[in-house]
């Protein structure tokens, strides 16, 4: 454990170098250098083969079996997007195009689509109908970035049924915020021992004064996301978001 504890340590100062943040002082760094994208993006690359360490219990990864989906600069910048609007899962593909399978997992609709749903970009009901279905619909925030509610229609049946559509400004809002939608993978996976995930080794842990300062700092005043204060704490997407609800710096 004190191997990966080293091991994730580097993983945080690094992540936090690829956001211009002091990793000890957690104040905001203005040197220019570190302004650039392509350092940040080195630095987040870095971190994310130290986290493919880390999720091998500290061993190096055998380049032989799949590993989970990254994305490196360059296969996201081959990324095809469309000037026709297209669905959710047209984009995946585009995406998985630019991966070798043999190599690396595909990255999955699910992670995109709840990464989506955490960020007020979608919204989701359970309609019984012949049995429970999930139904997704946009929100004011998903009009802003180019996400539509388009009417399909089913060829066999003839029924119109609502379709979840990304125009083409949507598509590149998706493919530049890669790195933030894979960071929720942990979340959807769940971990129920954190000892085994020491990147989420604060989750469920009380919050100090300290911690909750450091938290409305990253938030109201660095403006960083939910995923990156995840990180950084070591907690759960969602003790985030509840811990900004109850001091009051989101809503329900």
């Amino acid at each position: 454990m004190e191997k990966l504890q080293k091991i994730l340590k580097a993983k945080t100062y690094l992540e936090c170098m690829a956001h211009s943040i002091d990793p000890i002082t957690q104040e905001e760094i203005e040197d220019p250098i570190l302004q650039k994208q392509d350092i940040k993006e080195m630095f987040q690359y870095i971190a994310s083969l130290l986290d493919e360490i880390i999720m091998n219990n500290g061993e190096v990864i055998n380049v032989s079996a799949p590993i989970e989906f990254k994305i490196e600069k360059i296969n996201k910048n081959l990324i095809v997007v469309s000037d026709q609007p297209i669905q959710i899962s047209g984009l995946v593909k585009r995406i998985n195009k630019q991966i070798d399978k043999t190599r690396m997992e595909s990255f999955k609709q699910s992670i995109l689509t709840e990464w989506l749903l955490q960020n007020g970009y979608l919204n989701k009901e359970k309609k019984p109908v012949l049995k429970d279905i999930t139904i997704y619909s946009t929100t004011e925030s998903s009009k802003n970035i180019g996400i539509m509610e388009q009417d399909r229609i089913n060829f066999e049946t003839g029924e119109i049924k609502k379709a979840i559509i990304l125009t083409r400004k949507a598509q590149e809002f998706i493919v530049n915020n890669l790195e933030n939608i894979i960071g929720i993978t942990e979340e959807i996976r769940s971990p129920k021992d954190s000892d085994n995930y020491p990147e989420l080794a604060m989750a469920g842990q009380k919050w100090t004064n300290e911690e909750q300062e450091s938290l409305v700092h990253e938030f109201s005043e660095k403006g960083l996301t939910i995923e990156q204060i995840a990180r950084i704490h070591h907690r759960k997407v969602g003790g985030i978001k509840a811990r900004l609800k109850k001091i009051g710096l989101i809503e329900e």
